[in-house]
């Protein structure tokens, strides 16, 4: 094997596949860089932790064919801080060893077999229809919206990912944690209808690659593998095979509000920052803030027996019953930096029922964060 880099060119590569390699892991071939020749002038790498794969196309000029899987973080460290020009890498026929030259730098990197790489699946849908089809950055804002609700608790394994759905009448994600629910629409049809739940970690890795712009990307779900398919990468994720609980908010809006308010978004976030101030100490992390809507005006309250308390005033325009209300100050934080609008609307039943919240003017995102009892509520 013989192969001709741009250092650059070879950097991205390196770089891209090994984020999602594993430093560690009981096959050791696992923790390396798996390159191999495509043709006489790309060279794909991949990378593969054994529930997310990343496949990365680079331009070189191919001498010799060949494939090796070489160390992972070493080579993207080592490719990392050479000079700019050329970089060869050689490997003899038959043998382990590969040599990487560049000027007057020379480094010689143990290979492991090839043979034993655990490939990632190959794609093999019946047809390009069956992918789905959209501008990059909308499935990353989709993303950015609900992502703060994936769960951690591994004992419910559903809700640690992110459901999608695609349909021929608009798709969607959603994601929960038990406390709070979000669900984004999107304004894209899918030529088939599918649904799954990636894992928290494969969206996090996903969230990474996409641009913020309208570069396009295909999406195929398979039985039990995501892929998505970018220019020049490919990204698959193992799903998680369990029911979702809910897969939509109407599924979990019960009862009409008797309580409707309209607030500032940027004043309702400074308020509740200030007001965390006080339980950021909180041993139980429960940061319980109270909300009292009375006649128009919103008071915030919060205390902690040894530090003291905060309270602050705020207007709002709100129908309906008056209402004093528990949250917890930084799960509604992350909903309302979710939210583009200027005003936020709460949707409130009482005291122990969940509050929708939703932008005064966005209709394709709705969020649902449970109350916490206070000791006052009966």
């Amino acid at each position: 094997m013989r192969i001709i880099f741009d250092q650059e060119e070879l950097l991205y590569g390196v770089s891209l596949a090994q984020r999602v390699v594993p430093n560690r892991y009981p096959m050791p071939i696992v923790t390396g860089l798996f390159l191999k020749t495509m043709d006489e002038e790309t060279v794909e790498f991949i990378g593969n932790d054994m529930e997310i794969s990343l496949q990365v196309s680079v331009k070189a000029r191919v001498e010799e064919p060949g494939e090796a899987v070489l160390p992972a973080r070493f080579l993207a460290d080592f490719v990392r801080r050479l000079p700019p020009g050329e970089v060869t890498l050689s490997m003899p026929p038959g043998e382990f060893t590969a040599r990487l030259e560049c000027q007057k730098l020379s480094i010689e990197l143990r290979s492991m077999n090839p043979l034993d790489y655990p490939a990632p699946p190959k794609l093999q849908p019946e047809s390009e229809d069956e992918f789905w089809r959209a501008p990059q950055k909308t499935l990353k804002q989709a993303i950015k919206s609900v992502d703060f609700a994936i769960s951690q608790d591994e004992s419910r394994p559903a809700m640690t990912g992110m459901l999608l759905l695609l349909s021929n009448e608009g798709s969607r994600v959603v994601a929960m944690d038990g406390f709070r629910f979000a669900e984004k629409q999107l304004a894209l049809i899918s030529p088939v209808e599918r649904e799954c739940i990636v894992p928290g970690k494969a969206i996090v890795d996903l969230t990474r690659l996409l641009a913020d712009d309208d570069e396009p990307f295909a999406c195929h779900i398979g039985t039990n593998h995501l892929t998505i398919r970018f220019s020049r990468l490919i990204f698959q994720s193992r799903l998680i095979e369990a029911p979702f609980p809910f897969k939509t908010a109407n599924d979990l809006i019960r009862k009409d509000p008797s309580l409707r308010v309209l607030i500032s978004r940027k004043a309702l976030i400074s308020c509740v920052e200030r007001a965390l101030l006080v339980t950021r100490d909180d041993t139980k992390g429960s940061n319980i803030i109270r909300f009292n809507f009375e006649d128009g005006l919103l008071t915030i309250n919060s205390n902690a027996p040894d530090l003291g308390r905060i309270t602050e005033e705020l207007e709002v325009e709100m129908s309906g019953e008056n209402l004093l209300i528990g949250f917890n100050g930084r799960f509604l934080l992350d909903i309302l930096n979710a939210i583009e609008d200027d005003k936020v609307s709460f949707l409130l039943t009482g005291a122990l029922t969940a509050g929708i919240i939703r932008g005064e003017k966005t209709a394709d995102f709705t969020s649902i964060l449970s109350p916490i009892r206070l000791a006052t509520v009966t």
